[in-house]
């Protein structure tokens, strides 16, 4: 796990400086705006991070957790450990993933509380993360940003977004056409899902039959339109199993066993709510991550 960790940390560290070379540094939700909108530099950046910017953050939304439960896991390193939580920290917002940083924003309050509880101490290093990734978006409207897209979901202020302007402060006039491009995708899913619900229509065929969107934003609706009811249920029984596990086993209140089951049930929530990497090349580092998470939960601590 800590190998898998490192390794995204230098992933992270890639796709990072393709972003800062070209614009140093953002700290507002406006800048972080601006950098993702370049739809070149994200490519660029995205070539660095697992093919394209998804994949970064589904393996990104289950490391923070991990990287948060560092601290309580052992009191070695704790400066690196720190430095290492705000630059992944950093290294997310430069991509600006809404439902990234809605998913961090319950995962590390998440971590800092429960782990907090089983060892009995604080780590402040957790909440001021998340303190920071609040404030990011308090000077320059960012929420706005956010208001935008789960409108324009549900059908309401749909239209084109503009690309913000050094002097745009993401006014209320800002429209984000995403979140309807998001509820159609959502749509048509559900439609090849319920004509083929039974059986399915093949794993790694819904790009063909949908070259429009390619895949429907839920990994539970890309399973059942895939791979029919049995392969929905096969998916859900696999994300349940870590927090099952972790009542199951409370008593244990082994820290990494937590922090593995905090990430793995944020990545689930993250693929179910709001997709996750569909491609071949998304699928290997995100199972393996997930995977890892799940096999800590199997480790029984050394008895002292």
């Amino acid at each position: 796990m800590f190998l898998f960790c490192l390794g995204f940390a230098v992933v992270a560290l890639s796709q990072s400086a393709a972003i800062l070379t070209v614009n140093c540094c953002a700290l507002t939700a406006e800048g972080f705006l601006m950098d993702k909108m370049n739809l070149d530099l994200m490519r660029v950046a995205g070539g660095n991070g697992y093919g394209n910017s998804v994949n970064f953050i589904a393996g990104w939304v289950a490391i923070l957790p991990l990287a948060a439960g560092a601290l309580y896991i052992s009191k070695d390193f704790a400066k690196a450990k720190i430095a290492l939580l705000f630059f992944l920290c950093y290294a997310g917002l430069l991509v600006y993933s809404r439902a990234g940083l809605i998913l961090a924003l319950i995962g590390l309050p998440a971590a800092a509380v429960i782990l907090s509880i089983a060892k009995g101490n604080v780590r402040w290093a957790v909440p001021a993360v998340v303190a920071f990734i609040i404030a990011v978006h308090l000077p320059s409207g960012g929420w706005n940003y956010y208001a935008s897209g789960v409108g324009s979901f549900f059908g309401a202020n749909a239209g084109e977004i503009d690309k913000p302007t050094s002097g745009d402060r993401l006014n209320k006039s800002l429209q984000d056409q995403s979140g309807a491009d998001r509820a159609a995708a959502v749509r048509t899913g559900i439609a090849i899902a319920k004509a083929n619900w039974l059986t399915g229509i093949g794993t790694g065929i819904y790009a063909r039959i949908e070259p429009e969107f390619t895949s429907p934003h839920s990994m539970l609706i890309l399973r059942l339109a895939e791979n029919g009811l049995l392969g929905l249920i096969s998916i859900l029984i696999l994300f349940a199993f870590a927090p099952i596990a972790v009542m199951r086993q409370w008593h244990r209140r082994d820290p990494l066993a937590l922090s593995a089951a905090i990430s793995a049930t944020c990545f689930a929530v993250y693929a179910a709510a709001f997709g996750a990497a569909f491609s071949d090349g998304g699928l290997i580092p995100w199972g393996m991550g997930f995977g890892l998470a799940l096999s800590c939960l199997a480790i029984q601590p050394r008895k002292p």
